[in-house]
């Protein structure tokens, strides 16, 4: 599945699963490996956020523990 951040713009052609490979589901949440910006998956497609998304997101802390993560991967590695 070809997807294209909402926010950078960059195409990701592949998608991990926290478990495992998954195919993503409507609703799903991503992370963009090349911005670390949430998005979520509607139609195929990665959409923004609506607010309350956002809040919820920001609320999560399996969500945050990623976001965590991502940051010391991109710090470790800049890209």
């Amino acid at each position: 599945m070809l997807t294209t951040c909402p926010f950078c713009g960059k195409r990701n052609d592949d998608h991990t699963g926290v478990r495992g490979h998954i195919v993503p589901e409507d609703g799903d949440v991503s992370i963009c490996i090349g911005c670390g910006q949430l998005a979520v998956f509607d139609h195929d497609a990665l959409r923004a956020p609506t607010d309350d998304e956002s809040d919820e997101f920001a609320r999560d802390a399996g969500i945050q523990k990623y976001l965590a993560v991502w940051r010391e991967v991109v710090r470790k590695h800049p890209h």
